[in-house]
């Protein structure tokens, strides 16, 4: 009778435990951390492109290759957000002119700050193995900081840009990786 009890008692402490455990879990940011830079820059021969789109490109065919877009008139733009863990976002940005696509932005957003100095490690890592035959144009990868954004400039005159912000309001902390023709 007392090992009944005792059994009794170990089952509905696991059953009390376990949804209180499984609860508490959190998917850590460092779990999420992908290899950014083959899916939002390409190098080519004469430059860089945004998510192998090509420049110029007209805006059916960027809604045709990246089917869940939202056109944000008021600014010009296609639109897509993702939501990478709790804690985390990202949104993709594709800029137009005339309806043509002239600048690509993939943003990271935290809102703490060890989740933000998690990926902007990850990212100057990634930058400095993508650009280890070519230098930044000024700042250097050490340098990246939210006074110091990064770039590195194509033979096409295109441009790659990595820069950080603070917004203290909000309490939030962004990584931008931008691409521009």
């Amino acid at each position: 009778m007392k090992n009944t009890k005792l059994i009794i008692l170990y089952l509905l402490s696991l059953v009390l435990l376990f949804p209180l455990i499984s609860c508490t879990q959190k998917t850590y940011a460092a779990d999420t951390i992908g290899y950014y830079f083959s899916d939002v820059i390409s190098l080519t021969d004469d430059g860089f492109k945004f998510q192998n789109i090509d420049w110029l490109s007209n805006q059916a065919s960027i809604e045709y290759k990246v089917p869940n877009t939202i056109y944000n008139a008021e600014l010009n733009r296609l639109e897509t957000d993702k939501n990478i863990t709790t804690n985390i976002d990202s949104i993709t940005l594709y800029y137009l002119h005339e309806d043509q696509f002239v600048t690509g932005e993939y943003i990271i957003i935290t809102n703490t700050e060890s989740d933000f100095e998690m990926f902007l490690t990850e990212v100057k890592k990634q930058a400095k193995e993508f650009f280890k035959s070519q230098q930044p144009m000024g700042n250097s990868l050490e340098d990246l900081s939210f006074e110091h954004p990064v770039s590195w400039e194509g033979e096409n005159k295109s441009y790659f840009r990595i820069r950080c912000f603070e917004h203290e309001q909000e309490g939030i902390f962004t990584i931008s990786l931008i691409v521009e023709l």
